[in-house]
């Protein structure tokens, strides 16, 4: 049974080209359509279609042979609507889902028999750890290198408490030097001397205190 719109007009194109439509097509997949790569197909029938590109992170158009293909896309505005990019986080964005529980989710390798090497982020380790992705059906806790895994999901409040310090380090300086730089520039009144002091007036005093004795 096709549960979503484009899924039906997909297999009533693949009865019409007499093929017998893939189940794989008519089921509702999710945001691991968002993973799979553009399929051409073998047969010579022109059929615009849509694929999210992960690595541009866009929906890109291409033309497919018309069968043995995989669950690409229709429409653009059904691309982006499965695959809309989701700000900090990135990547598709899964409904009813916050970006923070896509770091939590145990990682999935998928029923494909494909072998990439991806990188999920363990919260129990706070790390990010390799494991082998099928390439069809993963989930959201799902990267393609190490330091992308890390930036999206590796707690941050270290960072923050270390920015903190250092400008509550940078203020208690900056206040310790103008008290400095205001006693350096304060200088004592010698008895009988006005307030306009200068260098070349402790010779003259040290002379007059020399003839009085």
């Amino acid at each position: 049974e096709c549960l979503w719109p484009w899924a039906r007009q997909i297999c009533v194109l693949l009865a019409l080209l007499h093929h017998h439509p893939n189940p794989r097509r008519c089921i509702k997949l999710g945001g691991e359509l968002c993973s799979l790569p553009k399929a051409v197909g073998q047969c010579r029938v022109p059929m615009p279609q849509w694929w999210f590109n992960i690595t541009g992170g866009s929906c890109q158009s291409f033309v497919f042979g018309g069968c043995k293909g995989n669950a690409n896309f229709l429409m653009e505005r059904e691309c982006r609507e499965s695959c809309v990019l989701g700000g900090e986080f990135g990547g598709w964005s899964v409904p009813n889902v916050p970006p923070p529980a896509y770091c939590i989710v145990p990682w999935v390798t998928g029923p494909c028999c494909a072998s990439f090497l991806r990188w999920y982020y363990s919260p129990a380790n706070r790390t990010c750890q390799r494991f082998i992705y099928g390439g069809c059906q993963g989930n959201k806790n799902n990267y393609q290198h190490e330091e992308e895994c890390l930036k999206r999901c590796s707690p941050k409040p270290a960072l923050a408490l270390g920015v903190l310090l250092a400008v509550l380090a940078a203020v208690l300086l900056g206040y310790m030097m103008d008290i400095t730089l205001k006693t350096c520039r304060r200088k004592p009144e010698l008895p009988g001397v006005g307030t306009g002091w200068s260098p070349g007036n402790d010779k003259e005093y040290l002379m007059s205190n020399a003839y009085t004795l």
